[in-house]
């Protein structure tokens, strides 16, 4: 799945915290094949990818997508893999992303 880097610092640093992890749950979902769910159970998302399941307070989730348009998506992955969804880190242009195999900066000065 391809994705462009600036799109989604745009994405991130604009979104509300619930819309975004709904965002990055459903391109998780498209990237893989596999049929998602969230739900919001005190303070908590229960996030299901497929037979796989990770739970990441509110708190947590702001967190990371303050910490940079990837990391959110990092962790649901490095969670997932835990869980024993297979992938490689080169597996597309998306997880290169989570992965931090593709500079941001870099994609943004190609596109001006």
């Amino acid at each position: 799945m391809n994705t462009t880097g600036w799109v989604r610092g745009y994405i991130s640093n604009n979104s509300p915290n619930d819309k975004f992890v709904s965002f990055v749950i459903n391109t998780i979902g498209k990237e893989f094949r596999l049929n998602t769910a969230i739900q919001l159970i005190n303070d908590t998302y229960v996030i299901k990818v497929g037979q796989y399941e990770t739970r990441i307070s509110i708190n947590e989730a702001k967190s990371l997508q303050k910490t940079g348009p990837y990391a959110f998506d990092k962790r649901v992955l490095d969670s997932l893999k835990e869980q024993g969804l297979s992938f490689l880190p080169n597996r597309s242009q998306y997880v290169r992303y989570c992965y931090g195999l593709i500079d941001i900066a870099s994609d943004i000065e190609k596109d001006i």
